[in-house]
């Protein structure tokens, strides 16, 4: 999502939540601020293969990275459960390494470095962050600039504590906005450097980093030989395989409704979600509604959604995409899902309609909207 101030990602210390044990549970719960909630069973269950009869564990994991809560849920045979906790522990490290990369916070990070030298000079950064910042290209690109990762420096002018609020005036948007320019941040491949051509620019990877964390997850895991699990950062997730009993089933959070309450559920296998709603980093002043985020060509909070949910190939592109196709609305942003192979969006709009590109999954809708 594009932040409204600098993506949280001061560096944690991985705190061993402990690992929970759970036999054919469907989706883990999640305690959390973004918009997608994991459907859990009410009575966790033993599940025995009819091959033979080898009883099949959900081993669960809790950690907090990137200002939010990660969830592991990796299925394993019973046998196998010391080994797939430390495969959560390998995947876990894989996780911190790239937040270590490309956290804004962490002055050694490439990513400060980055914006430390706008203006100035390139700098030589790490190969994953090149490829993040090259796939957030690409999607800027293809949205028109509805996805931009330099709007960090109108992104600092807004805060949305509640006790505290700091809505920014027109004049010190326009100001920002000049610093606001995707095609500004040159990246040379063959060199391996990234550059921002004016001083004072800023990039921030709120809009596509807890997804791009995600898949590190996944693909550590995969190298543990786990080929079923799950990994939800903060509602950035990608489910891998199955459970037991069948696909994972996603749930939806209804957007003008207490949390936990969902708006609809379905059914995914191997395929990544992520949600963008206006209703969890936001504050209301004099009747208005001023959200976290940003439309980056009037540097104000976006207001043709309030929430959109993207299915994609890996949580990196759902991630960015569920942001830009929040800015850019329903009608620009179907017309761009349905360009997109492998990629399937469901909008909430303004006026709590709700439409899906052609291939989006079946859903169970509750009777909310």
């Amino acid at each position: 999502m594009l932040m409204i101030r600098d993506m949280a990602m001061k560096r944690h210390s991985i705190m061993n939540f402990g690992f929970y044990h759970t036999s054919r549970s469907s989706l883990f719960h999640l305690e959390k601020y973004f918009v997608i909630l994991l459907m859990a069973m009410q009575l966790p269950m033993t599940f025995a293969s009819t091959e033979n009869d080898t009883q099949i564990e959900i081993v669960f994991k809790r950690i907090p990275l990137m200002g939010t809560f990660v969830d592991f849920k990796v299925v394993t045979p019973k046998d196998r459960i010391k080994e797939a906790e430390k495969a959560i522990e390998r995947a876990t490290a894989a996780m911190q390494d790239f937040v270590d990369v490309i956290s804004s916070w962490d002055p050694q990070s490439d990513t400060s470095k980055i914006n430390a030298n706008a203006g100035k000079q390139p700098i030589k950064i790490n190969e994953r962050l090149m490829r993040v910042l090259l796939r957030a290209r690409e999607i800027s690109k293809l949205s028109g600039g509805a996805l931009d990762v330099t709007v960090s420096p109108v992104g600092k002018l807004w805060s949305l504590e509640k006790d505290n609020p700091l809505i920014p005036d027109n004049k010190q948007v326009q100001k920002a906005l000049k610093l606001v320019k995707y095609k500004d941040l040159i990246l040379d491949p063959q060199k391996g450097t990234a550059f921002l051509r004016r001083k004072g620019m800023r990039i921030d990877l709120g809009a596509i980093a807890k997804g791009a964390a995600v898949d590190v997850g996944i693909a550590s895991l995969r190298k543990s030989g786990f080929e079923h699990a799950l990994i939800n950062a903060g509602g950035d997730l990608y489910a891998m395989g199955s459970k037991p009993d069948g696909p994972w089933k996603v749930g939806i959070q209804a957007p003008r409704e207490e949390h936990g309450k969902v708006m609809m559920k379905f059914e995914v296998e191997d395929r990544a979600v992520a949600t963008s709603g206006d209703y969890e980093e936001m504050v209301v002043i004099n009747g208005k509604r001023y959200h976290h985020i940003l439309d980056p060509k009037t540097g104000r909070p976006a207001d043709k959604c309030i929430s959109v949910t993207v299915i994609a190939e890996n949580a990196e592109t759902a991630d960015a995409l569920a942001t830009a196709f929040f800015v850019l609305g329903p009608d620009r942003g179907m017309y761009l899902s349905e360009r997109l192979p492998e990629v399937e969006v469901l909008f909430v709009d303004s006026a709590f309609k709700i439409s899906r590109s052609s291939s989006f999954p079946h859903t169970e809708q509750n009777e909310i909207y």
